[in-house]
């Protein structure tokens, strides 16, 4: 996928798309994981999301505030 939005990165032209990200932290981590490395990876997928929105020119991203970790 990396390697396909890189020779396309608007894969979508201008239609209309909407990415819906939580705003929640991430809750704690499970075992065998530190806290550091769930919060790292939190935030790398939160900002994998948000990068989806740029597939079209036309995106709106919105932060869901009152969301659970997953929506």
């Amino acid at each position: 996928m990396y390697v396909a939005r890189q020779a396309n990165p608007s894969a979508l032209g201008d239609k209309p798309f909407i990415v819906l990200v939580s705003s929640r932290n991430a809750d704690s981590a499970p075992s065998g994981v530190s806290e550091e490395a769930w919060k790292r990876l939190a935030e790398e997928k939160r900002q994998q999301k948000i990068g989806i929105a740029a597939l079209s020119t036309n995106h709106e991203l919105v932060f869901a505030q009152h969301s659970g970790y997953h929506i």
